[in-house]
């Protein structure tokens, strides 16, 4: 094979996270971290852990992408973060008739633009887990709080009403995001989201419409962590 041939041969896929190196009596992992290029060298041994069960992987923590995936025979379980930032959501109009602008009386779905904290999804065949929390970087030690929105339970399993939920993969985490934001908030569920508007979250929502800056003492917080809420969800 010659020079070019091999530069070719051994170039990474696009997509690629990491390249593992067949060599003489051992193996050679390599990945980025950020710009920094890491290396670590592996026995044939540890190897063999790594592939010997293919019903079950497990990512483990990856702070580069802020997302675990883990496989247990046919059902996937993803964690993945939504950064903080100003979105567009839809709430059902929380108001009563008698508050509404007369432009606004036949419209009961009310498209909004709001700051929101860091969001947390975690996935798990067909149920799907809502939650935030205030730090920018995610790891595993980050406290989490009750994500500030209506349609969730204690457990912060998402309700969808109607809409068809995918199964949970890697191809479809997006889809999940896109039905959460596009898909109105309702009136279900919507007391004791937040602490600020402990009746009904879309009061919340809406009083924030146009704002910059999330009041970060709205959250209802908890003592627990991103890694305490990737065990509990079985």
């Amino acid at each position: 094979m010659s020079q070019l041939e091999n530069q070719n041969f051994f170039a990474p896929p696009a997509e690629a996270k990491a390249a593992l190196f067949f060599l003489e009596g051992h193996y050679q992992l390599k990945w980025r971290e950020g710009s920094v290029e890491r290396t670590k060298f592996l026995s044939p041994k540890q190897i063999g852990r790594a592939f010997s069960d293919k019903d079950a992987f497990d990512s483990g923590w990856l702070e580069a992408n802020v997302v675990r995936f883990a496989q247990e025979k046919k059902t996937h379980k993803i964690l993945s973060c939504l950064p903080a930032g100003r979105r567009k959501i839809f709430i059902t109009d929380p108001r009563p008739m008698g508050e509404r602008e007369a432009s606004e009386k036949d419209e009961s779905v009310l498209e909004i633009e709001i700051p929101l904290p860091t969001l947390l999804l975690i996935g798990l065949g067909q149920k799907y887990y809502l939650w935030a929390t205030l730090d920018k970087t995610i790891s595993q030690k980050s406290k989490i709080s009750h994500a500030p929105f209506p349609n969730l339970d204690s457990s912060g399993e998402i309700c969808f009403g109607a809409n068809a939920k995918p199964e949970c993969r890697l191809d479809t985490i997006e889809t999940v995001w896109r039905l959460i934001l596009d898909s109105p908030f309702g009136a279900d569920r919507a007391a004791e989201r937040c602490r600020t508007h402990p009746e009904d979250a879309r009061k919340f929502l809406l009083a924030l419409d146009g704002k910059k800056v999330f009041p970060k003492n709205a959250l209802i917080k908890t003592n627990h962590t991103v890694g305490d809420l990737w065990q509990a969800v079985r």
